[in-house]
């Protein structure tokens, strides 16, 4: 079953064969000052604090927001959120239009943001998905391996390599060359399972564990293990003339390794 908050349009739980796919904390609440640690938080219209550095709340004020629901069911929602401001600090009058889909095996999350001002806007947005892992040291990522990232803890440029090692803050933006990814896929031989994701409208992947050591203080002891976020992403600023939208989507899809879940436990 999808479960999906008011506040922040916020997908926080989906399950397929009886196991969770998103992750959220033992120690998540929403409330309009603090988001739901888990699930797909909605950063918007601006990432971080946004491309000059300087906006507040951080990731935007989607994420925290009571979003206006306009569809809700046991398989798909939908929701609206008007935005007065813009990832500029602007006066702006955007748009936010949220849905979450899940069938079988696949969930779907798209984001739009239209500009309904009088005046060209700027605009971030990230669908910041926490993924449901085994223990994120031993899982395999896969299809950044050619992409150029953004390394957030050493702050650098860097060429991928074919691996990423999970144990310590891992938080990196990664260039989609041509825009969205043709594939990214999080194997996890111990939960049996590959987590794929196809993104559109996304100009950037962004992978982030907090490791041990960063942990935030709403995330239960030891769970920095059980995630790997993987998220959509269009950062940097796009600027939406008026009348125009911006859409993000991301794709998960879980496919189950039948062969190991049959040597499982009876």
């Amino acid at each position: 079953m999808l479960q999906v908050l008011d506040r922040g349009a916020h997908a926080v739980s989906w399950e397929v064969a009886g196991k969770p796919v998103l992750f959220s904390s033992s120690l998540a609440t929403s409330s309009a000052d603090t988001a739901w640690r888990g699930g797909v938080p909605i950063c918007a219209p601006w990432f971080a604090a946004g491309p000059d550095g300087n906006q507040r709340p951080s990731h935007g004020p989607a994420r925290t927001s009571l979003w206006q629901p306009l569809e809700v069911s046991e398989t798909a929602t939908r929701h609206r959120l008007e935005v007065d401001r813009d990832a500029a600090g602007n006066d702006a009058s955007l748009e936010l239009v949220a849905a979450t889909t899940a069938a079988d095996n696949t969930l779907v999350n798209e984001l739009a943001i239209t500009n309904r001002g009088e005046c060209e806007a700027l605009v971030e947005a990230a669908l910041h998905t926490y993924l449901q892992v085994s223990d994120v040291t031993a899982i395999t990522l896969r299809g950044l391996e050619h992409c150029r990232y953004f390394d957030k803890v050493a702050q650098r440029e860097c060429e991928a390599g074919p691996t990423i090692e999970f144990g310590s803050l891992v938080d990196r933006i990664y260039e989609l060359p041509g825009g969205d990814a043709a594939e990214i896929v999080v194997a996890d031989a111990a939960m049996a399972r590959q987590l794929k994701l196809r993104f559109d409208g996304a100009q950037q992947a962004v992978v982030w564990n907090c490791g041990p050591d960063a942990s935030p203080n709403d995330l239960g002891a030891g769970e920095w293990r059980n995630f790997v976020c993987v998220e959509a992403a269009a950062l940097g600023g796009t600027r939406l003339a008026v009348g125009e939208q911006l859409v993000l989507r991301s794709r998960l899809a879980v496919v189950l390794d039948t062969a190991e879940a049959s040597n499982g436990p009876a």
